[in-house]
């Protein structure tokens, strides 16, 4: 899954933000359903993401944040115990808590637009890299459906 992320920038210490995500997931299922089938089996599908969030920054390096994630991978197919096929919906909501310690520049939150460009202006022949670490907290809320084909 590739995530993405916008920064709003507030001029305070409080940093809201959004992001969305894109990918191949896959899901393991091991259950009973009602009549004695049983489906024990994996399938692969195309999973998307939304997130919304704040952040705190508290100093030039850490940031504290708070987020929300929703979370879905839709028509995946796995089999049941009786060789018929069932179509797997799953959806997931989570909370999350997170620290994390930004290496690097401190940026802009004004205009973080005109730094990258002074920066690409500067460095024109080297590549500025910022290593993001985070420390994840999270509560999460799944459901999934199983539909007969």
């Amino acid at each position: 899954m590739v995530n993405g992320y916008y920064d709003f920038a507030t001029g305070t210490a409080f940093i809201p933000y959004l992001g969305a995500g894109i990918g191949v997931s896959r899901i393991n299922v091991d259950a009973s359903l009602v009549g004695a089938n049983r489906v024990n089996s994996s399938g692969t599908g195309f999973g998307l993401q939304g997130i919304a969030g704040v952040g705190y920054q508290l100093d030039d390096n850490w940031t504290g944040s708070l987020e929300y994630r929703y979370y879905t991978l839709q028509d995946v197919e796995v089999n049941l115990s009786n060789g018929s096929r069932v179509d797997a919906d799953y959806n997931s909501y989570s909370i999350m808590v997170g620290l994390r310690y930004t290496f690097g520049e401190k940026k802009s939150q004004w205009l973080p637009l005109l730094l990258h460009l002074r920066l690409l202006q500067q460095n024109q022949h080297r590549l500025l890299a910022i290593i993001s670490c985070s420390l994840i907290g999270t509560a999460q809320l799944s459901q999934m459906k199983l539909s007969q084909f």
